[in-house]
């Protein structure tokens, strides 16, 4: 049970981390005054949830 939870949590990781990758990419193109701003919140939602998976693999 604990190992396929470990492993769920870290598909999830793997595909935040796909995510964030994309997202930097998508940034470096486009940079306008609105785009930076949704970008960094976007940004802070991966993190906030990469986080809680670390979180989660921690216990």
């Amino acid at each position: 049970m604990e190992k396929l939870r470990n492993e769920t949590v870290q598909a999830e990781f793997k595909n935040l981390e796909t995510n964030y990758t994309n997202l930097k990419t998508a940034t470096a193109i486009s940079l306008n005054g609105s785009d930076v701003k949704e970008t960094k919140l976007r940004l802070s939602k991966l993190v906030r949830e990469v986080d809680k998976c670390i979180a989660l693999l921690s216990e």
